[in-house]
């Protein structure tokens, strides 16, 4: 008899436990659509170099450390610039990768160097 109550008891636990449980994203609960939260953001990366070129949606930097090679980085509307960029201004870009473009997000002209 023992056996039996402890079953139902641990049954009925687990009916109640099933039914308070948190909706899932997008479903209702008690009349109300949960709250749902963004994608965590993409990660940032940071390099200074040399610009090479600069276009209205394009930066070419050559990269100021012992790895010489150029990066090219997508400028947006939304690309964040301090300073005037000109050709060979040190810069550095604060950028993210979506797939293999390079997409800045700011640039700031160093101005101790700016143009050498």
């Amino acid at each position: 008899m023992h056996h039996k109550t402890a079953t139902w008891m641990l049954v009925a636990a687990m009916v109640g436990s099933t039914a308070a449980r948190p909706a899932a994203r997008g479903e209702q609960a008690g009349g109300q659509e949960t709250k749902t939260f963004p994608a965590t953001p993409a990660a940032t990366h940071a390099v200074r170099g040399i610009v090479k070129s600069v276009g209205p949606t394009s930066l070419v930097i050559a990269r100021s450390n012992k790895k010489l090679s150029d990066l090219v980085f997508v400028l947006t509307p939304s690309t964040m610039q301090a300073g005037t960029i000109t050709v060979a201004a040190t810069v550095g870009v604060r950028y993210r990768r979506e797939g293999k473009t390079l997409v800045a997000t700011a640039v700031t002209v160093d101005p101790a160097r700016g143009a050498q």
